[in-house]
């Protein structure tokens, strides 16, 4: 998974592939382990791009964005200006 732009202001794009379509778990945490976001997203199978959910209203700071469940995890650190 990649984040762009990496710090960001207002708008965050996650690019991403799936090996399956449907509805993929997603948190956004800070990095001492605060959950802020926990939802899910649509996805279909190949590469996605999705806007990040809330990235306008996070505080200036580092987070952790997790997508998947199991042991299918990926995760990335982004970082709000």
């Amino acid at each position: 998974m990649t984040a762009s732009p990496n710090p960001f202001e207002t708008d965050l794009q996650l690019k991403f592939e799936s090996d399956m379509t449907g509805m993929l778990p997603m948190t956004i945490t800070m990095t001492n382990g605060q959950l802020i976001y926990n939802g899910n997203l649509s996805v279909k199978q190949g590469k996605n791009s999705i806007s990040l959910p809330l990235a306008d209203q996070l505080k200036s700071g580092s987070y952790i964005v997790t997508m998947g469940e199991g042991t299918s995890k990926i995760s990335t650190r982004i970082i709000k200006k």
